[in-house]
């Protein structure tokens, strides 16, 4: 799951409340020169289990809604930019 929009973040929130549970949220980002980068590496090798490419990162990158401080979650930003 990716929880790119706040209504699933916050469907996801309440079903760890109501079970008693912690709920995190990590956001690892880097930039999109990066992204475009290990997306066409993921290709040339065709051996990973995901068939998203860059039309899929584009349209979830363009639909994407910003985590915000008033959504109250625990959430965890990793910057990703050197790790390949």
């Amino acid at each position: 799951a990716t929880f790119q929009r706040r209504q699933h973040r916050a469907a996801a929130r309440k079903v760890a409340d109501d079970t008693g549970v912690p709920c995190w949220f990590v956001e690892c980002v880097c930039s999109e020169e990066e992204s475009l980068r290990r997306l066409q590496r993921r290709a040339e090798a065709n051996d990973d289990v995901s068939d998203a490419g860059v039309e899929v990162y584009r349209k979830q990158r363009d639909v994407y809604e910003a985590y915000s401080p008033d959504e109250g979650l625990q959430h965890l930003r990793i910057d990703t930019e050197a790790m390949t």
